[in-house]
């Protein structure tokens, strides 16, 4: 997944920022896990992830011809359930018919930490996995 904005504008959270992110089950490790849908990457319950420093880098739209900013290392989350649901429904419908179980689960961004967010989507240097939600 690759963050991609028109503003560079790099924020500090002066609380905690509830996001979501889909998934599935990780049945081998337990319940205490959550395995993202991209990257593959696995989360433990309540574990703060080690920081990501934000490098976003300029890039021309090819539609547009604007500037715009890309982010490729970072945690990539969405802002609400219902725009996770959304995404989910309207592009991966097609990669749920497998063993696994896909979920939705609720992450925090800890404040202090350094994001960016485009109004649906955040990137940002630290995030904790808080917990299981619905499965699709």
């Amino acid at each position: 997944m690759c963050y991609v904005s028109n503003d560079g504008t790099i924020h500090i959270a002066k609380e905690d920022i509830v996001v979501y992110k889909i998934g599935s089950s990780c049945i081998k490790e337990g319940p205490d896990f959550f395995e993202c849908m991209y990257q593959n990457f696995k989360y433990k319950i309540k574990e703060r992830q080690p920081e990501i420093e934000l490098k976003p880098t300029i890039m021309i739209d090819p539609e547009t011809d604007d500037d715009v900013f890309s982010v490729h290392e970072g945690y990539h989350s969405y802002v609400s359930l219902e725009y996770a649901e959304r995404i989910w429904f309207n592009s991966f419908v097609s990669l749920s018919p497998n063993e696994k179980y896909w979920r939705f689960a609720k992450f925090i961004i800890p404040k202090g930490s350094s994001y960016m967010t485009d109004g649906n989507q955040y990137v940002s240097s630290c995030i904790i996995f808080h917990e299981r939600l619905l499965e699709v």
